[in-house]
C-alpha cells in the first residue's frame, strides 16, 4: 500500500508541475476558448433538450456509439502504450524497485481514469445543460452516478486490456487495429446479431451511452434501468481481472516486443521519398522540414493521425449522405464538408508541434529561421489537406446538374474553402504549442468562422481572410521566434 501511495504522490507532483508550467493556457486562454465553444454549441444543445431533433433508430444509434467507443480507444492508444510499457521514460525506473505488479497496475488504472477526466467533464457539463434546459434537473445526479461514472471506468479498463492483449499477440500496430475495428463496425452494420457477440466487451458502455442519448433527446423524463449499470460494472470487473492477470504475466516479457514494434519503420510512397521535388520548389531548408513532417505523419507519430483521417473520411461520406437525403443546396453541403474535412487533416499540425517540442534543440542547432519554422507548418497543413477539395468536387459531380460554368465555380469555391481553413490552422498551430487540445479548439473557431462567412458570401470572406492572414503572419513569426530561441516550449 505504501508503494501505491508514493507512486500516486509523485504522479500528483508531476501533474502540479505541468499545471504550473501552463497556468496561462489552463486558467486564461482555456476558459476563453471553452466559452466560445459554449456559445457555439448552446443553440444545438437547446434544440436537443426540447426534443426538436428526430429520434434516431436504435440500430443507427448503436452503430454510431460503437464507432465513437472505437475512436476513444484508438485515440488514446499511444499514451496507454507509454504508460504500460514505459520504454526510455522516467517510469521505467520503477522496474528496479520492489514494487509488485499488482500495485503498479492499480496506479496505472487510477491515472488512466484520471486521463479520461476531460471526457467525464464534457459529458457531465452537457448532461447538466440539457437537463437544466429541459427542466429535468432531478435526473442530473442520477445520470452522473448510473451512466457517466460507470462508462468512464469501463472505458479506462478497455484501453488497458486492448494494449496488453494486442502487445502480447503482436498486433499492436495501429494499422492492424484500425482494420480490426473497421471490420467490427461493418459486421455491426450488416450482421447486428453476430456483432452482439463480437462486441461483447463494449456492450455495457454502449448500452449506457445509448441510454444517455435517449435521456437527452426525449423531452420527457427518461426511465433509467439499473440493469445497464450492473451490466457495465460486471463487464468492468471481468475485464479488470483479465487485464490484471495479463499485466502480471506479460508486462515485463512483452516489452521487447513493444520496443521492436515501435522501432519498426514504415516506408513512404514514392511521392514523399522524392524529396528533391519539395527542395527544388520551396528551397532546401523548407523542403527538408516538410519532408520530415510528412514522414512523421505517415509513420503515424500519434493515434491522432488515424483519428484525423477517420474524421476526414466521415465528413466526405456525409457529403453524399446529406446531399441525397436532404434538399439543402449542393454547393453549401460540399463546401461545409470540405471545410470540416480540411480542418480534420490540417489539425494534425498542432499535434505534430507538440510531438516535436522535446527535439527543438535540433532546430536551434541548424540555420533555421522563424520564417522557416512557421512556413513549414503552413505548407504542411495545406499539403496534407490538399486532396480534400478534389475529392469533394469529384463526389459532387454525379449529384449536380453539371455545366462547365457551375462546375468550375464549385471547384473554385471548394479550393478557396480549403485554402482558408488549412492556411489559418497552419499559421495558428504555433500559438499554443504545448497544449494541442486547446490549439485545435482555438484554430477551429478561427478557421471555421471565416469558412462559414466565405460559404455565405465568398468575396467578403476572401477579403476578411486576406486581411486576417496579413496580421496572423506577423503573429506567427513572433511565436516561432520565441520557440526557436528557447524562450518557451520545451516542456509541457
Amino acid at each position: 500500500m505504501d508503494c501505491l501511495r508514493l507512486i500516486i504522490y509523485f504522479k500528483f507532483l508531476e501533474v502540479l508541475r505541468q499545471v504550473k508550467d501552463n497556468i496561462f493556457s489552463l486558467f486564461v486562454l482555456g476558459p476563453m476558448v471553452l466559452g466560445i465553444v459554449y456559445l457555439l454549441a448552446i443553440p444545438y444543445i437547446n434544440t436537443l433538450a426540447i426534443g426538436a431533433y428526430p429520434l434516431l433508430e436504435l440500430e443507427a444509434i448503436n452503430l454510431i456509439v460503437t464507432i465513437l467507443i472505437f475512436l476513444f480507444l484508438l485515440s488514446s492508444i499511444s499514451k496507454v502504450i507509454a504508460e504500460i510499457y514505459p520504454i526510455q521514460l522516467p517510469d521505467s525506473y520503477l522496474d528496479g524497485l520492489p514494487i509488485t505488479p499488482t500495485w503498479r497496475f492499480i496506479s496505472l488504472l487510477i491515472f488512466r481514469i484520471y486521463k479520461n477526466f476531460p471526457l467525464l467533464i464534457v459529458l457531465t457539463l452537457a448532461n447538466f445543460l440539457v437537463n437544466n434546459i429541459a427542466q429535468k434537473t432531478s435526473q442530473t445526479p442520477l445520470v452522473f452516478l448510473l451512466i457517466i461514472l460507470p462508462s468512464i471506468l469501463q472505458l479506462a479498463i478497455l484501453q488497458i486490456v486492448l494494449v496488453v492483449l494486442a502487445a502480447h499477440l503482436k498486433q499492436l500496430q495501429l494499422t492492424r487495429l484500425l482494420i480490426f475495428f473497421l471490420a467490427l463496425v461493418l459486421i455491426q452494420y450488416y450482421f447486428p446479431q453476430i456483432a452482439l457477440w463480437l462486441n461483447l466487451p463494449i456492450i455495457g458502455i454502449r448500452e449506457l451511452l445509448v441510454s444517455l442519448y435517449f435521456s437527452w433527446a426525449k423531452s420527457q423524463e427518461h426511465n433509467f434501468s439499473i440493469y445497464q449499470t450492473l451490466l457495465s460494472l460486471s463487464l468492468s470487473l471481468i475485464l479488470l481481472a483479465i487485464a490484471l492477470f495479463a499485466y502480471k504475466q506479460w508486462s515485463i516479457s512483452d516489452r521487447e516486443i513493444v520496443e521492436q514494434i515501435l522501432a519498426k519503420k514504415r516506408r513512404l510512397s514514392d511521392l514523399l521519398i522524392e524529396s528533391f521535388i519539395l527542395s527544388k520548389t520551396l528551397g532546401i531548408k523548407l523542403g527538408a522540414s516538410l519532408l520530415r513532417d510528412l514522414t512523421l505523419t505517415f509513420r503515424f507519430f500519434s493515434a491522432a493521425v488515424y483519428l484525423s483521417f477517420a474524421f476526414a473520411i466521415i465528413f466526405e461520406i456525409s457529403l453524399v449522405v446529406v446531399a441525397t437525403r436532404t434538399d439543402y443546396p449542393l454547393d453549401i453541403i460540399a463546401q461545409s464538408a470540405t471545410a470540416l474535412a480540411s480542418f480534420s487533416l490540417s489539425a494534425l499540425a498542432p499535434a505534430l508541434i507538440k510531438h516535436q517540442l522535446p527535439f527543438l534543440w535540433l532546430e536551434r542547432s541548424l540555420p533555421v529561421t522563424a520564417e522557416d519554422m512557421y512556413s513549414s507548418k503552413l505548407f504542411y497543413a495545406c499539403i496534407l489537406s490538399l486532396p480534400v477539395p478534389i475529392i469533394s468536387f469529384l463526389l459532387s459531380l454525379p449529384l449536380m446538374s453539371f455545366t462547365l460554368e457551375n462546375g468550375l465555380f464549385l471547384l473554385f469555391q471548394l479550393m478557396l474553402i480549403w485554402l482558408i481553413v488549412a492556411s489559418i490552422v497552419g499559421i495558428l498551430s504555433l500559438e499554443i504549442a504545448s497544449r494541442p487540445s486547446l490549439a485545435i479548439l482555438f484554430t477551429a473557431i478561427a478557421s471555421l468562422a471565416i469558412a462559414i462567412l466565405t460559404i455565405q458570401v465568398w468575396w467578403f470572406g476572401l477579403i476578411v481572410y486576406l486581411y486576417s492572414m496579413d496580421k496572423l503572419l506577423l503573429r506567427a513569426k513572433d511565436r516561432a521566434r520565441i520557440l526557436i530561441t528557447g524562450l518557451e516550449g520545451d516542456n509541457d
